[in-house]
């Protein structure tokens, strides 16, 4: 039980860490944008 608690639980973390790469490459990507934006102005 213990086992497959902690299987779980490093799943959802593995998951987790992931979302916020993705959504701190999606900021990455508006910020820049918004930059280049201003920039061309």
């Amino acid at each position: 039980m213990k086992d497959r608690l902690a299987a779980s639980e490093e799943k959802e973390t593995d998951d987790l860490r992931r979302e916020i790469d993705e959504l701190e490459d999606r900021i990455d990507d508006l910020t820049s944008f918004s930059i280049g934006s201003q920039l061309q102005s």
